[in-house]
């Protein structure tokens, strides 16, 4: 890139008028370029699962938390008061939906595409499927008893995780 010839001289010389003519007898430059970026979505917690010896203590952090975070989006209507059971049920949701997709990150894509499983998956004979929370959750022959929607479809969580300690 050399630019205009007028610039190798002294300012005197530069031409006084606006329109000058800037274009590019190399081809390359005047060709339409496209950038591509990318982006790495980091789905690491804030919250570190074996900093908490129980349960209960984790989904209150969590629940205070995901409040802190509702409360930022929501200026207008913020929660003050103490936990609601619905706040903690919601991130025991929050963990939940994490662990099964950082173990079962497979098996997630296929049943929100609607897809089989593969034939080498863990849950596979669960006959799992998405419920409307996007858990997974165990199917098959007990959705026709008459236990409750919970004991018919528990949800599905891997066997070595911290969380399920």
């Amino acid at each position: 890139m050399h630019g205009p010839q007028w610039l190798r001289t002294t300012e005197n010389n530069w031409p006084k008028s606006l329109n000058c003519d800037f274009s590019s007898t190399d081809p390359c430059e005047s060709e339409e370029q496209v950038f591509t970026f990318a982006c790495e979505l980091n789905t690491a917690s804030i919250i570190n699962l074996s900093k908490f010896s129980s349960l209960q203590k984790l989904l209150r952090v969590t629940s205070w938390v995901l409040r802190f975070v509702h409360n930022i989006r929501n200026r207008f209507n913020k929660r003050s008061d103490d936990l609601s059971t619905e706040e903690i049920d919601g991130a025991e949701k929050f963990w939940i939906q994490l662990v099964q997709r950082d173990a079962f990150a497979e098996e997630v894509n296929c049943l929100r595409a609607r897809k089989l499983l593969l034939k080498t998956s863990v849950i596979l004979e669960f006959n799992p499927f998405l419920d409307s929370d996007e858990l997974i959750r165990v199917g098959g022959r007990l959705q026709k008893s008459k236990f409750s929607y919970l004991q018919k479809h528990p949800v599905i969580l891997p066997a070595k995780h911290y969380f399920v300690n």
